[in-house]
């Protein structure tokens, strides 16, 4: 009976409940969380899924923070110990009809991981619970008939210090460090609700321009919109450079931007656009080393007359109709290596070259870091040699290229190209002697 609404529902509207399945099977090719070293291979995939949620209960777990403390086994070693004693013990047992239940129930529970991206996943196998208590029970019985030749009195003191040391460890885990981890409270988007708290208590007189990231994209966007929403407030657009940088102001209102990490080296701009606005940092819960957002705010007044004059820097971008550089439909001043276009909206934009000069203040080894849809071909031309590309890859949004440079003004291009909308491309980068993480190239640095 418990089951039967569940049952009903999957008869009544099946083709809705197998969405999600479907899309996170390692059958389907589309995924491509499902490619490895950019190719499908479903024997590697089944192979390399099965060694993960083998491996989870005593090795590795699940690495997503909603579900798992920092990657640590899903069992505490005392509990893991038994459970593969446990495991051992009803494998030999198998013909018993209880124990071949609860194989079997385990057996399946980790298809759970097995035929679905993202292995281990401990929310998907949590069927398997009920199988590993019975493991660990048995391993517990088996130590008593062996004790019980002794003194009962030693089995007794020994599932006290059992179950003692079991409370300990994992009352740590869970208490002490789980819930101060601060990957778990970014896991959830929680400084996706701070940064749309923060903008709602400024009341109805202000107007945010936020990243992406806060306002349109997918789930990392959601908590931020649901908390905008349940305010009643749409005081919110989505940061265009071409648009913001300066703000075209549409209303009479002050104005502030807001960006998570990694976008730091905009403010130096804004504060040449803008010198009397404020520079606000928001820290990381449990984790004030690095920043979990952070604004930059105008008044109604300023936002009319930016500093345009300060602004002498900068790449000239290129945009064409084709995949080959060819076709210029138009060229623009931009001030930083960036695009990230709405998804719904075709621009018939299929290539683009960002050109100019890159100072480098000291000589060393730095670190250029794409943002890109993974159909879309970027590459690096430094004094005319091309020293690094990125070729359309199967899942990729991130890829890299360390170079040595030497100190002084380099000849300096980006070129990126899609047999499609290209919908995203930012340049980032570590300079060198610098540390994690990377930060869009500054505009101080780029020359016409």
């Amino acid at each position: 009976m418990m089951f039967l609404p569940l049952f009903i529902h999957i008869i009544n509207d099946h083709k809705n409940y197998t969405i999600r399945i479907q899309k996170l099977s390692i059958f389907n090719k589309n995924n491509s969380e499902n490619w490895i070293d950019g190719t499908y291979s479903l024997q590697r995939i089944i192979l390399n899924n099965t060694v993960k949620t083998l491996l989870m209960f005593n090795y590795q777990g699940d690495g997503n923070p909603r579900h798992n403390y920092r990657q640590k086994p899903m069992l505490d070693f005392v509990s893991g110990i038994l459970f593969v004693l446990g495991f051992g013990l009803a494998i030999r047992r198998i013909l018993k009809l209880e124990i071949f239940f609860f194989l079997s129930l385990f057996l399946i529970g980790i298809l759970g991981s097995i035929l679905y991206v993202a292995a281990p996943h401990a929310t998907r196998t949590i069927i398997i619970l009920p199988s590993i208590i019975v493991f660990c029970i048995l391993s517990l019985q088996k130590i008593e008939r062996c004790l019980i030749l002794y003194k009962k009195n030693i089995f007794n003191f020994l599932i006290c210090i059992i179950l003692i040391l079991v409370g300990v460890l994992n009352y740590n885990n869970y208490f002490n460090g789980y819930a101060k981890d601060f990957d778990l409270y970014d896991a959830f988007h929680s400084s996706r609700v701070d940064a749309a708290k923060y903008v709602v208590s400024l009341g109805n007189d202000w107007r945010c321009i936020s990243a992406i990231e806060f306002c349109r994209q997918y789930i990392v966007s959601f908590a931020f919109q649901f908390i905008m929403e349940i305010n009643n407030k749409n005081n919110y657009e989505c940061f265009d450079v071409n648009k913001h940088i300066p703000v075209i102001p549409e209303y009479d209102k002050n104005y502030l931007f807001l960006f998570p990490m990694g976008y730091e080296s905009i403010v130096n701009l804004l504060k040449k656009l803008y010198p009397n606005g404020i520079y606000k940092t928001f820290y990381k819960k449990n984790n004030e080393r690095y920043i979990s957002f952070f604004t930059y705010e105008i008044d109604k007044k300023d936002i009319k007359n930016p500093m345009i004059k300060n602004i002498k820097n900068g790449l000239t971008a290129y945009y064409y109709k084709n995949q080959n550089w060819i076709g210029e439909i138009m060229k623009k001043k931009q001030y930083f290596i960036w695009v990230h276009n709405d998804p719904a909206k075709n621009t018939g934009i299929l290539s683009i070259k960002w050109v100019g000069k890159i100072k480098i203040d000291k000589s060393g080894e730095y670190v250029f870091v794409g943002e890109s849809e993974d159909d879309v071909y970027w590459e690096i031309i430094i004094n005319g040699k091309i020293i690094g590309t990125s070729p359309i890859r199967k899942g990729k949004v991130f890829d890299r290229i360390n170079v040595y440079l030497d100190k002084g003004m380099q000849n300096f291009e980006i070129r990126c190209s899609s047999f499609r909308d290209i919908q995203k491309m930012k340049m980032f980068w570590i300079p060198a002697n610098q540390n994690e993480p990377p930060v869009i190239i500054p505009n101080e640095v780029l020359f016409f």
